[in-house]
């Protein structure tokens, strides 16, 4: 999560959104950012109307009678023979301390600040226990400023509503800021539930919801969509929550957990997969895992992405939802990777790099992304199911138990090893007219 509110790219925000219990103290059920939430109530004063400025500085010098207590108006007034003893106790008040007095002093003063100091994280620790206690859910949130809806309708109706609607038109009414609870490519699912529950349909309902009652307040996005594995569960609660529930392509994802402690070669043997790299072998290919983000490897990765994008659009396919930069691999890096999460790996062929993508870890999931291809050689080497290979290579000599390989290509996937998980959708439009053109946009989404 530190890793992912620190990445930075053109036309995108990423936030942490805290949805909490509705009994936490000073504040509502809505979620918050990581900053603290500050509560805003309305005092009875502002229901005061305001006096005139005149009226009020000719009262002005009647306020100064109200600065003394009483306790100190009806005091007796001193006399004359209080004057000694007022001296003596200012002499005894101000005179210098011993260096023993010093010292006793000191070591009081240091006594008296400790306990402050335990008091005060003792009262920190409270306060946190009672946040972290009414947490309900942590969401990550990508905003993507402008996603033109138009560009992800296939055939002559995508081409004229672009033309009309699209960004560069005049009423650019399809191009929406757009909200998507996920923090990587492809669709992950990014709702990390706090606490175990008897009642998930309506936690799920509950938690959609806030998102939705926060967006009304703060970020205002056009449309929310939140990816999901298929639930049952989850899925109850959709409607009830104000959200549309929406088909979204398949995920392939492989299960490792029976080949634990086993080889790649016991695996593909157990799956009946007869291995794709003969070519790649001949030719003394290469197969480098990195953890060093700098500018060339980042820059690298970016250069073989922007190949799989150009195939994309030359073919008539939709573009990518963002285009990253190499300022944003190299963030993946160096925040918050102390213990190597994500890495980047090449293929090599003569020195040349003929396939690369980025290795994401969470947990006991791992999933390869922003995968990048040559596509002049790539063929020849079979490289798109080279990486493929090396990617399970890694996963079961690191003991993973699952690896999401995502949508796209499903039959070479599938033939590697991977099941067919569903995917569930919803999304929340901020104008309900936008709802059955979403849709019938996303039924449309090519992979």
């Amino acid at each position: 999560m530190e890793n992912y509110i620190e990445a930075e790219l053109s036309g995108m925000t990423c936030k942490v959104l805290r949805v909490f219990k509705k009994n936490e103290a000073g504040t509502s059920n809505l979620p918050s950012t990581a900053s603290p939430v500050t509560s805003l109530s309305s005092s009875s004063s502002s229901s005061l109307s305001q006096k005139p400025k005149h009226q009020n500085k000719k009262n002005m010098n009647t306020a100064f009678e109200d600065l003394d207590p009483e306790s100190l108006l009806f005091q007796d007034t001193p006399t004359l023979c209080d004057t000694t003893s007022s001296i003596k106790h200012l002499e005894d008040e101000y005179r210098p301390l011993s260096k023993n007095q010093l010292k006793r002093l000191a070591k009081k003063n240091q006594k008296d600040k400790k306990l402050l100091e335990l008091k005060s994280l003792e009262n920190n620790t409270e306060i946190f226990y009672q946040e972290l206690m009414n947490t309900e859910a942590l969401i990550l949130l990508t905003i993507v400023e402008e996603f033109d809806l138009s560009e992800r309708i296939p055939g002559w109706i995508g081409k004229k509503l672009n033309k009309w609607f699209g960004k560069n038109s005049k009423f650019p009414i399809l191009c929406i800021r757009f909200g998507l609870l996920g923090f990587h490519w492809p669709f992950k699912r990014s709702t990390f539930y706090c606490s175990a529950t008897k009642k998930p349909v309506a936690r799920g309902a509950a938690v959609l919801y806030a998102i939705s009652q926060w967006n009304a307040q703060h970020e205002k996005l056009t449309v929310l969509l939140d990816p999901t594995y298929k639930d049952v569960n989850f899925e109850a609660g959709i409607t009830s929550s104000g959200w549309y529930k929406i088909k979204l392509p398949n995920s392939h994802i492989i299960d490792l957990r029976p080949f634990q402690n086993q080889t790649s070669t016991d695996y593909f043997k157990a799956i009946k997969y007869r291995t794709q790299d003969n070519s790649f072998k001949q030719a003394h290919g290469q197969v480098i895992e990195t953890n060093v983000f700098n500018y060339e490897n980042c820059q690298e990765i970016i250069n073989m992405n922007q190949n799989i994008s150009q195939n994309r659009q030359s073919s008539g396919q939709s573009q990518q939802l963002l285009q990253p930069d190499w300022e944003f691999i190299y963030n993946l890096g160096n925040f918050s990777n102390e213990k190597k999460y994500r890495s980047l790996l090449f293929l090599k062929v003569d020195n040349q790099i003929i396939a690369s993508c980025v290795i994401f870890r969470l947990g006991d999931t791992m999933t390869s992304d922003i995968q990048g291809l040559d596509h002049a050689i790539s063929k020849k080497y079979k490289a798109y199911f080279v990486m493929m290979q090396e990617v399970i290579k890694i996963g079961l000599r690191e003991g993973v138990k699952f690896i999401d390989f995502g949508p796209t290509t499903e039959e070479a996937k599938v033939t590697i090893g991977c099941n067919v998980v569903p995917l569930c959708g919803s999304i929340y439009p901020k104008n309900k007219f936008l709802g059955p053109i979403i849709k019938f946009a996303a039924s449309k989404v090519d992979v």
